[in-house]
């Protein structure tokens, strides 16, 4: 099977995962960081990306920096510039010397995306869009020097057709939904036809899922065609398991002795702490952690850092050692405040993170006014107090990191509060 197509098929199949994500709201990184084992000498410096941001959070610029070991800095290597139009879709991404121009229909939505050489004024890649007359995306194509890569999608955007075009060879995936209730596909199956004759497809693999009484996957099923016996044959099952903080995902034939074990890990915001993957050795008789991602997050829900460690899967031998890591660095918000010669010790903020209300009290001393602030620095509420304690609703603010600055008769203190849904 070629490549393209593996790992084609590789994306159907697997389960998708959300990886680490600060709380919306919470303060968009001003450098990322990267390191990575290259090549396998340990974990070294890489990149560094500086980002520039509009006051509503679009991104203006990123200037991007690697690290050359014979110097021990980052060296500039290249600025990626974003330009928008009025109604803030994106029109144009200036990439070193590559150009990236997005245009869009009369719905707003992509109608083709078009990367140019600059240097030479060539096309490299051009992706347009087709949709249906109510404006259902219907096909896309992306079209570059040697290949072309066709999508077709159905009423619900899944992708139901794949066709490509690699160097005058035609291999064609055609993919059937099936769904239930809300949308969701009860099962797919997948066909595929090689070289010229694009007609002659053969059933290749297909995937079921089952859903629980709360409508969450319970379990999915595997199968591939054998083409001599001509029939279905199972090759695998998942069972997911959710927890109070964790999402467990059991694979293999037998899900009572499963041989793979993929495990999410959240903290009390549900932000991803843990990704972590394990494979059942015999020789063991245990499993084996052979992939694991750790995420840590500031107080007001920013994403801190991010470690990703592999090992061999296939080498009993083999040791989880560090792959890369990012660091996230913040700009902090210019909010005035006399914390240091503010006593806090009697001061009480709950709960934070919040959903619907928070409370303050301060039993010393009486509260004369609170403002809550955005990360863009716009007071969203306010007001004035006589109290030792306050009720703070919600009111309909989004979802996301806030600051609250609270006036007393010693001071004034300003603190990170979180509104989750």
């Amino acid at each position: 099977m070629k490549s393209k197509i593996f790992t084609f098929l590789t994306l159907l199949f697997c389960t998708a995962v959300g990886m680490a994500q600060p709380l919306s709201g919470s303060p968009l990184p001003d450098t990322i960081t990267e390191k990575n084992t290259n090549g396998g000498a340990g974990i070294k410096n890489f990149s560094q990306l500086i980002y520039q941001y509009h006051d509503d959070g679009r991104k203006k610029e990123v200037k991007t920096l690697l690290w050359v070991d014979s110097l021990s800095s980052f060296i500039y290597s290249q600025d990626s510039i974003f330009v928008y139009l009025p109604n803030k879709k994106i029109a144009k991404v200036t990439i070193g010397d590559r150009e990236i121009t997005y245009k869009y229909n009369y719905r707003e939505q992509d109608s083709l995306i078009e990367t140019r050489q600059i240097s030479n004024d060539s096309i490299i890649e051009l992706s347009t869009f087709e949709y249906t007359s109510e404006g259902k995306l219907l096909k896309t194509k992306v079209q570059n020097d040697n290949s072309i890569y066709e999508n077709y999608y159905d009423e619900n955007k899944y992708l139901f057709k794949y066709i490509g075009l690699n160097n005058g060879n035609v291999s064609v995936v055609a993919k059937h939904n099936y769904y239930y209730q809300n949308n969701k596909i009860s099962s797919f199956t997948l066909q595929q036809a090689y070289g010229q004759d694009t007609t002659n497809f053969k059933w290749i693999a297909k995937n079921e899922w089952y859903y629980d009484l709360d409508n969450q996957l319970d379990e999915q099923h595997y199968y591939q065609f054998n083409q001599t016996q001509n029939e279905w044959v199972l090759t695998g099952k998942s069972k997911h398991k959710y927890l109070e903080n964790e999402h467990i995902i059991l694979t293999g034939l037998d899900l009572d002795n499963p041989t793979r074990k993929a495990t999410l890990s959240y903290n009390s915001t549900k932000q991803i702490i843990e990704n972590k993957i394990e494979v059942f050795y015999n020789e063991l008789n245990d499993f084996k952690v052979t992939f694991r991602e750790a995420s840590n997050y500031r107080a007001d829900g920013s994403l801190k850092y991010s470690e990703v460690y592999y090992a061999n899967e296939f080498d009993l031998n083999s040791n989880l050692s560090i792959n890369r890591a990012k660091l996230y660095g913040y700009k902090t918000p210019d909010i005035s405040s006399n914390n240091d010669l503010y006593s806090e010790e009697n001061l009480s903020i709950y709960p934070n993170p919040a959903t619907h209300f928070i409370y303050v009290s301060e039993p010393e001393n009486n509260i004369h006014k609170f403002q809550i602030i955005d990360m863009k620095g716009s007071v969203v509420q306010q007001r004035e107090n006589n109290t030792d304690h306050i009720l703070i609703e919600r009111n309909g603010m989004p979802a996301g990191l806030y600051y609250i600055q609270i006036q007393t008769e010693k001071g004034t203190v300003t603190k990170p509060i979180i509104w989750v849904d």
